[in-house]
């Protein structure tokens, strides 16, 4: 994931990512991404609460947060809020 970002930072927006991932966790990528000049807005997603899975340094560079199982409508309403917002 994160080299697919490095490669096509200007085209990517947004960056969803699952908690757990093969290779590196959601957190470490989010550790990577935000070491990168303008870091993408990044959203979370887990089977598990927020508060129980996210380490509390990462949580304000994280843009939005998903339950799984995901609902459609949900996902829609945060991906245009982020979009959307500055």
């Amino acid at each position: 994931a994160l080299s697919i970002y490095k490669e096509y930072k200007e085209q990517i927006a947004l960056v969803l990512a699952d908690v757990m991932m093969p290779f590196v966790d959601g957190f470490e990528l989010v550790t990577a991404l935000q070491k990168l000049p303008n870091p993408p807005k990044i959203i979370m997603m887990s089977g598990f609460p927020r508060d129980q899975e996210a380490p509390s340094h990462l949580l304000a560079a994280i843009s939005g947060w998903l339950s799984k199982p995901l609902d459609i409508q949900n996902l829609a309403k945060i991906l245009a809020n982020t979009l959307s917002e500055g």
